[in-house]
């Protein structure tokens, strides 16, 4: 979005943050939470949800805000920041995802082409069950029937038992092999389909009963797809995997923070990982048990990824908002859903390992990622034109969900849509109003004063240099201004129950005084 097109305080200042030194080399200007948000982020650190967690949110109304709660380090007790380095865990498929699609718009594959056709000489995949009936676009979408790999017991162990240890694409998916002893069954043949739920049968003595809707294609998650992919990727490229991300998608999106990990090695001042979980997901230790030292190449190109909440905001805004990667006809491709329904409800999965989401404040697409000792979000709500990274250092619960479901309401219903209007030349006065947001106030605070920090900032109990102003309607005029003087103000929302609802900051300039 170009700057212009922001909120006022956004431009006023945009000057100010272009000047000062970011907290990472790819951080764009950008503002704190609210003290609101703030204070509802904090609460999962404090009840030890989290260790930590960072929030990258990015709107119209408010420009970029960045939220961080608790540690990255429990040892040292570095602060989270959002420049840090962590692992990302499924959000990966994405990036691999972008790649096949990227080969396929320079024409060296086929979305419809079997996965036998460019892995065939592999034997460890030719022994995968019904493999020669799954396409590449099968794999993209979850819908080979594949079985994940992630639940063999040598796998789902390898946290406690060995967790160092490297592990190749092809040693993963040798424990798909029938022939082999404890190998996974596949949970269904590609092509395979299941009743349509939402079709109900209204049928009376006379009415006959309607067509049955079209069924619906099987679903189920499974890193074994995208692992499948990771290796047509580099049988196509000729590259290793980590390398050929480098080359298609970080180094021209100028993504220099983001990698996939192919051993222990760890950035600088990466985040560390913590759980309480034993390797079977369930409780076992009383405080939290740094997690970090395991091999990521047991995830590969499902989840190996390593990266920076500013480094995925930029890589969503440039795969959602532009046409730098792919072209339009691909995003047609990319942007194409299948009901995950059976599995995960209200959920589609999309053919650039992109999911859609309906949640009560608004529709949204991307993924989310989990890995031994952290959890990532990366979505865009569309209606809102609103970007959301979120990064926590545990795998443990929720708590990535949680926290996107208890700041997005507070964003979605703030106050929008401020219109200030100047009284006539001379005139002391300026009326101001406001569409309320998805909450309507029983009353609404209206702050303003000529320093946008001491308005943000400004509370009903403390609002030094900053006046306020009580009404029961979205609309207030203010008297006794200067003229020809520059003023900011906000919104505050407070109904009947429940916190009271911050608004951004605008701003209005008063008539000059008549000479």
């Amino acid at each position: 979005m170009n700057l212009n097109q922001r909120s006022p305080l956004v431009r006023c200042w945009a000057l100010l943050w272009i000047l000062a030194p970011t907290l990472a080399a790819a951080a764009p200007p950008y503002r704190p939470f609210p003290p609101a948000w703030q204070a509802v982020l904090d609460r999962f650190s404090q009840t030890q949800a989290v260790p930590g967690a960072v929030v990258i949110l990015k709107s119209p109304e408010w420009g970029v805000r960045v939220g961080v709660t608790g540690v990255a380090n429990l040892a040292t007790r570095e602060k989270m920041a959002p420049g840090l380095p962590f692992r990302i865990g499924s959000v990966s498929k994405v990036f691999t995802a972008q790649m096949v699609l990227l080969l396929e718009q320079q024409g060296r594959l086929k979305l419809t082409d079997p996965v036998l056709l460019h892995l065939g000489d592999n034997p460890a995949v030719a022994a995968i069950p019904n493999i020669a009936k799954v396409t590449l676009a099968d794999c993209l979408q979850m819908k080979s029937g594949i079985a994940a790999y992630t639940l063999h017991p040598s796998i789902s162990s390898k946290a406690d038992v060995d967790p160092g240890r490297a592990l190749t694409a092809t040693e993963l998916l040798r424990l798909l092999d029938p022939a082999l002893p404890g190998a996974l069954k596949p949970d269904f043949a590609p092509g395979d389909t299941y009743p349509n739920p939402y079709w109900v049968a209204f049928q009376g003595p006379t009415t006959p009963a309607p067509p049955e809707f079209p069924p619906y294609p099987w679903w189920t998650y499974s890193n074994s797809n995208y692992t499948l992919l990771g290796l047509v990727v580099e049988k196509v490229t000729g590259l290793p995997v980590a390398e050929a991300v480098q080359k298609l998608i970080c180094r021209p999106l100028g993504l220099r923070d983001t990698h996939f990990a192919v051993d222990l090695h760890l950035p600088p001042n990466m985040m560390r990982g913590y759980s309480k979980l034993d390797a079977t997901r369930t409780p076992k230790y009383s405080q939290w048990k740094d997690v970090t030292d395991i091999n990521p190449t047991v995830a590969g190109a499902a989840g190996a990824g390593i990266s920076t909440p500013w480094d995925l905001l930029r890589f969503l805004e440039t795969i959602t908002g532009t046409h730098q990667l792919l072209n339009a006809g691909t995003q047609r491709k990319w942007l194409t859903f299948v009901s995950a329904d059976i599995h995960w409800a209200d959920v589609e999965y999309g053919m650039g390992g992109i999911m859609q989401l309906q949640r009560s404040y608004g529709d949204c697409r991307g993924h989310g990622g989990a890995i031994n000792g952290f959890k990532t979000i990366l979505y865009t709500f569309r209606d809102s034109a609103t970007t959301l990274v979120i990064a926590a250092n545990t795998w443990d619960g929720q708590a990535e969900v949680d926290i996107m479901d208890a700041v997005m309401p507070l964003v979605n219903g703030a106050p929008t849509e401020p219109r200030a209007l100047p009284a006539r030349a001379g005139a002391p006065g300026v009326a101001l109003a406001w569409q309320p947001g998805s909450v309507y106030g029983a009353t609404y605070r209206v702050f303003w004063g000529p320093r946008p920090g001491l308005v943000e900032t400004a509370t009903a109990a403390a609002h030094p240099g900053v006046e306020l102003r009580t009404t029961a309607d979205p609309r207030a005029a203010l008297t006794g201004l200067e003229p020809g003087k520059k003023y900011f103000w906000r919104v505050e929302t407070v109904p009947a129950t429940g916190a009271p609802l911050t608004g951004p900051v605008w701003r209005f300039q008063t008539a000059a005084r008549a000479r």
